[in-house]
């Protein structure tokens, strides 16, 4: 996953096939180059999200455990801050900024939770409704007030179907198969 501030697309952690690493990659789309340093998290599977200006990751799995840690980089002090943790740690879960807040959604072993981070108060909310099919790997967007979750997978299968969602009706409505 990566998440996109101004000119800079960012990514953290991964794996290189037979090690978990500690990786925060910067690409300067502009300058079309890279700096290849670490941050705090060893992982893979790190949900990644840019929310005013700054990159938002959470959760990810590393040596041993899934992680429920939630951090966010602001690139203008060039610094790592630790936030509130999920309720739920997750890996492999999708992450997108609509309105105020930032929905991390699904996760491994076919997680069909959405928890909502509120950025202004440091705060977890897991009231909304869940996925209609728990899944991890998919990809998560935004298009016209709408939460778009597409594909991803149950275990090691993959899936086509959409889900849809209105999170404006927070902890209301319910995602809907499209």
């Amino acid at each position: 996953p990566a998440a996109c501030v101004g000119n800079y697309l960012y990514s953290v952690g991964g794996y290189d096939g037979a090690n978990i690493v500690n990786a925060f990659n910067v690409y300067d789309i502009a300058g079309d180059s890279w700096t290849e340093t670490t941050g705090p998290i060893t992982g893979y599977g790190v949900a990644l999200a840019a929310y005013a200006g700054k990159v938002w990751a959470f959760g990810g799995s590393g040596a041993t455990a899934t992680s429920n840690e939630s951090w966010m980089y602001d690139p203008a002090l060039d610094t790592w801050f630790r936030v509130a943790d999920m309720p739920f740690g997750v890996s492999q879960a999708g992450a997108v900024a609509v309105g105020d807040y930032i929905y991390l959604i699904g996760g491994w072993a076919n997680f069909p939770y959405v928890q909502r981070y509120d950025p202004q108060t440091d705060t977890w909310d897991v009231s909304g409704p869940q996925l209609l099919i728990g899944r991890q790997g998919a990809v998560v967007g935004e298009y016209g007030n709408q939460i778009y979750v597409l594909g991803g997978g149950t275990g090691w299968t993959g899936m086509t179907s959409v889900e849809t969602y209105d999170p404006y009706q927070w902890p209301g409505g319910t995602w809907l198969e499209n």
